[in-house]
């Protein structure tokens, strides 16, 4: 009976596993699966991969951006090329990947070779050939993107 109930929860944790949003477990994971996100401009994917500090540091942007009055709003998104009217998260993001892929350094890293990598309590600094460092923290299981 024992051994059946130890077999069950082992099976379990299996299919929790495999069954997972498909996240990052390691350092050099969370770095592949975020180029891959900038590469294809797939703002729902790397919003996935970001950090809660970085989805709450963009989401009080936006909220900040919205709380402008309209004619101080349409000027800001005139002059960042940004659609006029209220922000989201993902509109930022989205705006962050096309707009700037071939200007901002830390878009332009996730397209560099990754020299090395340093891990010590729960942060990653993983080190690019054009000498940008970018920040990876481990979440639970998971590693994410720290902008």
């Amino acid at each position: 009976m024992r051994y059946q109930t130890i077999l069950t929860a082992v099976l379990i944790s299996c299919i929790l596993v495999s069954c997972s949003k498909n996240l990052p477990r390691t350092p050099m994971e969370a770095f592949s699966q975020t180029a891959a996100a900038v590469t294809d401009c797939n703002e729902k994917r790397l919003y996935q991969l970001l950090s809660k500090e970085s989805k709450a540091l963009i989401t009080k942007n936006a909220a900040l951006t919205n709380r402008m009055n309209e004619k101080q709003r349409s000027a800001l998104a005139q002059h960042n090329a940004l659609p006029d009217g209220k922000l989201d998260s993902r509109t930022v993001l989205k705006n962050w990947l096309t707009l700037n892929a071939d200007s901002d350094p830390i878009l332009i890293s996730f397209r560099r070779s990754v020299l090395m990598i340093e891990e010590k309590d729960g942060i990653a600094k993983v080190r690019m050939d054009n000498g940008i460092e970018l920040k990876f923290v481990k979440e639970g299981l998971y590693w994410k993107f720290s902008i």
